[in-house]
């Protein structure tokens, strides 16, 4: 077997954490730095940041970034914003994205091919057509007679068979240990994250110290012997799956293999981005990739734990109303089937009580997605508008507002204590202010209103040629009564439905025109 081809060395720097105690590598050019672990940042050149001279192996290949910094920001904003739609209303803050890093993790790639020998009962199906002997009772003598009848059955001729299947294999495993910098409750989740990380290998470049200026780099802290465990069972795995699926035959039973194998050991570098955001003295880890835009991210944090258990709640109540709806159902179902009139009784009242208790909860569910709706439009709208520049992070602070929980008075999110009371705000969630929503929404509807009017000047012309026949149908039904014939009430139908389709557009129209002109109204009353 092939074992790490070894490099010669390269000079970096190394800098350790006064937060955390991490060692930090970096290429020696880079001046400005972010703990990749607690999100500290220091400059190399003052002298207590002192860093020194470190010498590695030169690792095989390095992926570069492919992800923008400016791309991970709008993921960031897009996963807080918009995924996690129960985030409070000013996650967004003006630190949230001062603590990004850009780090490379190293990775071992295991590649190879092998050779899978397999033996074993192949067996392949057949119809067989038989005759069976089944007793009849015969009503017009009174006894059971036997009778012969044809009938068909699988059967399955089994025949020794062997093989082989050579292929190829690529393993990633990864070779540092993040973990030990993370608190200890996200350990498991950041192995299972790193451990579960897939590239491309057609991506992997010769190393250049000029990939790695103005990145982080973690040192290979592992060994590839601390794989080998690993490796075995997962390419025994593979080869398993591999044989089972070229496998000839119907059905097959007793297989059994051996195989031989040659492999490659590579230590590369692949790139992620990390951003350690403090939300009121709560830590969120939010790591990418930095090569795949579309890969599932990493987040850590008791804020999306208490999320992510709150969606869980809600899912159980779901499952509760429609039990709950079902058996109100049923219960109704067996209303008319109940002849005892206690029985009746009892089932009428559970039918009444689950009625009035479940459309209460679909009323108030209702009222609730609707502001949730109306709120995750504007934080689109605020999303966008970040982007766009139009609203700076810096003053972020602006477009929300804290409620005292005390005498509900709505203070600047700056404030640490109500302005009419005195009570301590500073750890109360901030909601978006009322004329932001009001100005998503006035964009929201012009979007609807435009679209809707290119819908209906697209239908016109239909509606009208429907209109027109739907009259000639109508007056043909009017002077020949009742028509028993396909060909009159498909069109008739059709007609009826456009001219509908029509109208409805027409009128949801002026009903948002309606609407928006109360939010100008609303707006210039702000």
């Amino acid at each position: 077997m092939k074992e790490i081809k070894i490099k010669t060395k390269i000079e970096m720097k190394q800098i350790t954490c006064k937060n955390c105690g991490a060692e930090v590598l970096f290429e020696p050019s880079t001046q400005m730095l972010i703990c990749p672990y607690c999100g500290s940042s220091f400059d190399t050149n003052v002298i207590e940041n002192v860093a020194e001279s470190v010498k590695i192996i030169e690792p095989h290949g390095i992926i570069p970034f492919k992800v923008t910094k400016e791309m991970f920001q709008n993921m960031i904003l897009y996963l807080l914003v918009i995924h996690y739609s129960d985030t409070p209303d000013d996650i967004i803050q003006s630190n949230i994205f001062d603590n990004i890093v850009g780090v490379y993790f190293p990775f071992y790639l295991f590649i190879g091919n092998y050779e899978a020998k397999w033996w074993g009962s192949i067996g392949y199906d057949r119809q067989e057509v038989y005759t069976a002997y089944e007793k009849r009772y015969d009503s017009e003598f009174g006894t059971y007679v036997t009778e012969p009848v044809t009938k068909t059955r699988t059967v399955t001729d089994w025949h020794p068979s062997s093989g082989e299947v050579p292929g190829n294999f690529s393993f990633i495993y990864f070779a540092g240990q993040i973990e030990k910098y993370l608190p200890p409750e996200y350990k498991e989740k950041a192995k299972e994250f790193f451990n579960g990380i897939f590239f491309d290998g057609k991506d992997v470049k010769d190393f250049s110290v000029n990939y790695v200026a103005g990145f982080c780099i973690e040192n290979f802290e592992l060994t590839p012997e601390h794989w080998e465990k690993a490796f075995e069972s997962n390419l025994k795995n593979l080869i398993t799956t591999r044989i089972h699926n070229s496998l000839p035959g119907d059905r097959q039973r007793d297989i059994r293999f051996n195989y031989t194998f040659t492999k490659e050991i590579f230590n590369v570098y692949l790139p992620f981005w990390i951003d350690i955001y403090d939300y009121k003295g709560e830590k969120l880890y939010i790591i990418i990739n930095g090569y795949n835009y579309v890969s599932k991210p990493l987040i850590l944090g008791k804020l999306i734990e208490e999320i992510e258990q709150k969606r869980a709640e809600k899912f159980l109540k779901g499952c509760l109303v429609f039990f709950l709806l079902a058996g109100s159902v049923v219960s109704l179902f067996f209303l008319d089937k109940v002849e005892n009139t206690p029985w009746f009784i009892l089932f009428l009242l559970l039918y009444l009580v689950t009625f009035i208790f479940v459309t209460s909860i679909l009323i108030k569910g209702s009222k609730k997605f609707k502001e949730m709706e109306r709120k995750k439009r504007a934080r689109g709208y605020i999303i966008e508008k970040i982007k766009n520049g139009k609203i700076p992070l810096a003053n972020i602070d602006s477009i929300y507002v804290k409620k005292c929980p005390k005498c509900g008075t709505e203070n600047l999110s700056s404030l640490t204590s109500c302005a009419n009371c005195g009570y301590n705000i500073a750890n109360v969630s901030g909601t978006i202010k009322e004329q932001i929503i009001l100005e998503s929404e006035k964009e929201y509807l012009e979007k609807i209103i435009e679209k809707s009017k290119k819908n209906i000047s697209s239908l016109k012309p239909l509606a009208q040629f429907s209109l027109i026949v739907f009259i000639i149908l109508f007056g043909v039904l009017l002077s020949f009564g009742f028509i028993d014939s396909l060909w009159f009430w498909i069109p008739f139908g059709i007609c009826f439905i456009f001219i509908i389709i029509y109208w409805s557009i027409k009128l949801s129209i002026k009903s948002l025109q309606k609407k928006l002109k109360n939010i100008i109204k609303k707006l210039s009353g702000c």
